[in-house]
């Protein structure tokens, strides 16, 4: 078999690892939110419970299908790749021997691509990271002048664009205008989600900063217009954000981003939210398991997201055994291949 083709089926086996392992978390939030709502205790999040049927299958195999056409010198493998069937929820055979990392946290791309090119929070970051098999994407959202939602983290336009001034204080028309070092123009809400649904991918939508009643209201009415109330994650650094949308949308999904050191603050509270996002130096295993017996989940940031406290795979590593439910991070498709040959139950 020649090196080519055994490059193709490594991502291959990677990517669809990927799919097996990584589907929507289906079930856990909804289930410990229907619990505080009928004021119970909430149900624990189920540890390492991956759920399925995404729809993502197909686009997996289309990218595993486009390497392999890259290659055409080569014969065509004897064990081909298989579409899960319709209904389908355990692995295919032809695929058992290269899903090993059954209980790796699933990665969410930071940015679409935070570094180099495509530029962060563009449309084509997104598609980037979802043709590597990354199950989600993350953007930040930010508001214009005249209330269009477009995905900027920066108040400014000047890092990642070639105008300047702040997001808020333009109109639409001026950001969309803007262009990033690779020639993109800032991506609508709309697009953004679109995106997501053509692609099969899950995304996690960061408002910035703290947004008003009708913006809320904008942002839940174009979650459902693209009905992507089960494949979205709402998150925020302020609290009443998120009560915003618990009261708007209870199906949505929400996350909360904080500052270290309170987590017991959190817990005593009895937060509304399904997801944690802490910084990376207040994690603990201890941490993870007190917020999984409240029935929240954690995303878990890579350190600054590079190796600067340690290389990335002993980062991941940690989080992993620690029992992380998703690993925020700029290197999702480094990670994809890095849990591709681990288990971690």
């Amino acid at each position: 078999m020649g090196g080519s083709l055994r490059r193709l089926l490594a991502v291959a086996a990677a990517l669809l690892a990927s799919l097996v392992l990584y589907g929507p978390l289906a079930g856990g939030p909804f289930t410990d939110r229907a619990s505080r709502n009928a004021g119970g205790p909430p149900a624990p999040a189920p540890h390492r419970h991956r759920g399925s049927g995404d729809g993502g299958t197909d686009h997996v195999v289309s990218v595993v299908q486009t390497l392999r056409s890259q290659d055409s010198a080569a014969p065509t493998p004897s064990r081909a790749v298989p579409a899960r069937a319709a209904g389908e929820t355990s692995t295919p055979s032809a695929v058992t021997t290269v899903t090993t990392s059954t209980c790796a946290a699933p990665p969410m791309a930071h940015r679409g691509h935070a570094w180099g090119v495509p530029t962060e929070n563009t449309l084509g970051a997104f598609r980037w990271a979802a043709s590597k098999g990354a199950p989600w994407f993350e953007t930040d959202i930010r508001w214009t002048k005249d209330g269009a939602a477009v995905a900027m983290h920066d108040r400014s336009l000047r890092r990642t664009t070639d105008r300047w001034g702040y997001v808020d204080r333009r109109t639409a028309a001026y950001v969309k205008g803007a262009r990033t070092p690779d020639g993109q123009h800032p991506p609508y809400l709309t697009q953004v989600l679109r995106v997501a649904r053509e692609t099969g991918t899950n995304v996690s939508l960061e408002m910035k900063p703290y947004a008003t009643a009708a913006q809320v209201d904008l942002l839940v009415r174009r979650i459902r217009q693209f009905d992507m109330t089960e494949r979205v994650l709402v998150t925020a650094w302020g609290r009443h954000n998120i009560v915003m949308v618990e009261k708007r949308a209870p199906a949505i999904r929400t996350g909360h981003y904080d500052s270290p050191g309170r987590w017991g603050d959190m817990v005593a509270r009895g937060v509304p939210w399904d997801y944690y996002i802490p910084g990376y130096a207040s994690i603990t295993a201890s941490r993870i398991r007190t917020a999984h017996r409240h029935g929240i989940r954690i995303v878990a940031p890579s350190a600054v997201h590079d190796d600067s406290s340690g290389s990335l795979e002993d980062q991941w590593q940690k989080l992993n055994v620690w029992g992380a439910d998703m690993i925020l991070t700029n290197r999702a498709p480094r990670y994809l291949w890095w849990a591709g040959e681990r288990t971690m139950c």
